[in-house]
């Protein structure tokens, strides 16, 4: 069955066949969940990894900390569309780039990323099918040098239909989807268990506080 929306996804084929187009813009979003001794979770930049070895001309965005509101208690909070748009221009992103973006996991970063720019009014945003894993299994070229593009304006146009707040999921749940809605967790077995020791409390659990 053909992929529905095939602009979502860019082949390695085509990345390097226009990794030198001027209006691409490639760029690395790995982050690392490190397990801690006491239990939960330690975030940890994957920007070492990237400077050791990076698709050539792509730059290192850091979804922590510079697109996300570290004011909130909980982690990758969507920014302001100002804070959003002050970040992606100054890595050289406009809501017209040709965006490429992968990780060296499963892809889930650089989802999660696509997502953003696509929330904000990036169109051109897509993510590497195969990520790094991929583009290296193929024998592609790797390089050392860091990556720049020149800074440019970010125009945000947030999209507000591309994400639920707090209330409609709420909403959701006490309706038990009767609007035909479907609520998927996308998180693994054991996480959404809390079986692999990440949280303390099952995440399907509705113990859960909403505040």
């Amino acid at each position: 069955m053909p992929f529905a929306h095939p602009e979502f996804l860019v082949s390695t084929d085509w990345l390097a066949e226009h990794l030198a187009d001027g209006d691409v813009r490639v760029f690395e979003t790995t982050v690392f969940l490190r397990r801690q001794d006491g239990g939960g979770l330690r975030v940890e930049s994957g920007r070492a990894e990237y400077e050791a070895g990076h698709i050539p001309g792509a730059g290192f965005l850091d979804l922590q900390g510079d697109f996300s509101d570290n004011e909130q208690r909980l982690r990758f909070m969507m920014p302001s569309a100002e804070v959003f748009a002050e970040a992606a221009g100054r890595h050289g992103i406009s809501e017209a780039s040709r965006l490429v973006l992968y990780d060296r996991a499963g892809s889930a970063w650089a989802a999660r990323l696509w997502w953003m720019f696509r929330s904000m009014g990036c169109e051109g945003a897509a993510v590497l099918d195969g990520g790094w894993r991929r583009w290296t299994a193929e024998g592609r070229p790797v390089s050392t040098d860091e990556a720049s593009y020149d800074p440019t304006t970010f125009t945000p146009a947030a999209d507000p239909a591309r994400f639920a707040d707090l209330a409609e999921v709420r909403a959701f749940v006490d309706s038990r989807g009767s609007d035909g809605s479907c609520l998927i967790n996308a998180l693994g077995p054991d996480q959404h268990s809390g079986a692999d020791g990440g949280v303390s409390l099952s995440s399907s659990s509705r113990a859960a506080s909403w505040d």
